[in-house]
């Protein structure tokens, strides 16, 4: 094991590097795995306004100045900061020469700033995807009374998305526009709180069960 790596080890070997900098690429990056029992870190403390992180290592105490966080990542921050003060989550901090990370699983905070509330799905509303190689059709429709008539359904709103994705596109590529597709489509179902979303030969049910007359959110 070469601690700043074999690559760094023989480039101070042939005088690439000098030996400060290979004494920074020694020391750093400094990285600590997330412990929810050490309230979150075993040596890192982030401060509920998430301006300061103290850094407890060797008998010594380290404090570090953040700017001020605003948006989504300041949430997250002191979302993160909170729970781990509870002792409920792991946060891993990474230090290299110029940043300070923090890594969080996000699934870790019940109240992420991006995560959509839920929305209780209604029987009457249905969506519907339809692929086709060059297009993607979405449609919300309703039916109130008869779910085998076709004349008592009402189309509230349909969408068509066309994929201009050539041949030899990445596979990155792909997923991305996929994903802005599957935002459309959620986004539409939620607007009309569809409790079905059908897929070709697929379909999921939002709706009331049958044996309690309890409904789910999505």
């Amino acid at each position: 094991m070469v601690f700043g790596s074999r690559a760094g080890l023989e480039r101070r070997r042939k005088g690439l590097i000098t030996s400060a900098e290979w004494r920074e690429m020694r020391l750093r990056p400094l990285c600590f795995r997330g412990d929810s029992t050490q309230l979150g870190n075993r040596h890192f403390r982030l401060t509920p306004d998430a301006r300061t992180c103290l850094l407890r290592i060797y008998g010594r105490e380290i404090r570090l100045e953040l700017p001020a966080m605003t948006g989504n990542t300041g949430e997250v921050l002191r979302q993160a900061s909170e729970l781990a003060a509870d002792k409920k989550i792991n946060l891993t901090f990474k230090l290299d020469g110029k940043r300070l990370h923090m890594t969080v699983d996000y699934n870790d905070l019940p109240n992420h700033p991006q995560r959509r509330r839920p929305v209780e799905a209604l029987p009457c509303g249905c969506l519907g995807i339809d692929l086709n190689p060059s297009w993607i059709g979405i449609a919300a429709a309703e039916n109130r009374s008869d779910p085998t008539s076709l004349g008592a359904t009402a189309l509230l709103e349909h969408a068509l998305v066309k994929l201009d994705l050539a041949v030899d596109a990445s596979p990155q590529l792909v997923r991305e526009t996929l994903a802005v597709v599957a935002d459309q489509a959620i986004s539409m179902a939620r607007k009309h709180r569809c409790g079905t979303i059908a897929l070709e030969k697929g379909w999921v049910n939002f709706g009331p069960a049958a044996e309690t007359g309890a409904s789910t959110g999505y």
